[in-house]
């Protein structure tokens, strides 16, 4: 009787887990290994089964302090044959890493493919360490790339966006999901203040600006009236010569009224070189 109960119970699982494709004895074997997990987590490493289907298990690797994946959240899947742990998984990463090539079957001593080296007591989390391991090394194999250390860098910046474009990772990961939505939010708030600092800042260097064309024309229009009176009484002292008929008060009147032009111009120069070097100040400010 307890013997049918367990068989039910397997039968009930498989229905669960992906209909008739997983044997009893991986369905055994792969829960066990998840209730394994959730008492002891990996770390750096999440992984979970597909709600519908056992034999699909979804893994998020977080690069380690210290290497070119700092940071960076790398996606992929395991897909396991209906006779593990007698046979291996199919092992991918979906995420741009530039370690591995993108939700392509890898080339390791634990993945379909090489049946030959598999051994049955390897779980889920020896598979997923061991290519995390392999992932810091620089060896070769069929479905590796090769990258800069910037690259790389800059993938695992991009990663969490990436990631959560895919609707499966957004279901079995929603914590993942909810950091990236939280590093948006602060990203975003960040930006406003750096732009609001910007905008107070170009006020500030405006009013200055202001003030200092200002006094520019002060000066201007203070040096210009002095100049001017001299240019007048030139020219009066010049009209009154022409009046008698004499050359001398004409030429009285000409420097009168060089005089003050050339004062006007130097003034107007003053005013633009006070106005430049405030500019200036401003756009360095």
């Amino acid at each position: 009787m307890c013997g049918q109960g367990r068989r039910a119970s397997a039968a009930e699982d498989r229905g669960r887990f992906g209909g008739t494709m997983a044997s009893d004895m991986a369905t055994r074997r792969l829960r066990k290994e998840l209730m394994a997990i959730k008492r002891n987590p990996i770390d750096n490493i999440v992984a979970t089964p597909m709600d519908n289907n056992i034999l699909e298990w979804h893994y998020v690797i977080t690069g380690t302090k210290g290497s070119p994946y700092e940071g960076g959240h790398y996606h992929g899947k395991l897909k396991f044959p209906p006779e593990y742990p007698m046979k291996p998984p199919s092992v991918m990463m979906m995420t741009p890493n530039g370690r591995f090539a993108c939700s392509r079957r890898l080339c390791l001593s634990m993945s379909d493919f090489h049946p030959e080296s598999w051994n049955p007591m390897w779980s889920v989390s020896t598979i997923l360490m061991g290519l995390y391991s392999f992932m810091l090394d620089n060896a070769a194999t069929l479905g590796s790339v090769t990258s800069s250390t910037a690259q790389k860098k800059r993938f695992a910046t991009e990663s969490l966006e990436v990631n959560c474009k895919n609707p499966a990772f957004r279901k079995l990961f929603p914590d993942l999901v909810e950091l990236h939505e939280r590093r948006k939010s602060e990203a975003i708030a960040h930006r406003r203040e750096v732009d609001a600092s910007a905008s107070a800042g170009s006020a500030t260097s405006g009013a200055g600006l202001t003030t200092a064309v200002a006094a520019a024309a002060a000066a201007a229009a203070g040096g210009g009236a002095p100049s001017g009176g001299k240019a007048g009484s030139g020219a009066s002292a010049g009209g009154g010569g022409r009046a008698a008929g004499g050359g001398g008060g004409a030429g009285t009147g000409a420097p009168g009224a060089a005089g003050g032009e050339c004062f006007c111009w130097v003034s107007v120069a003053v005013a633009m070189g006070v106005c430049g070097a405030a500019y200036v100040l401003a756009t360095v400010e």
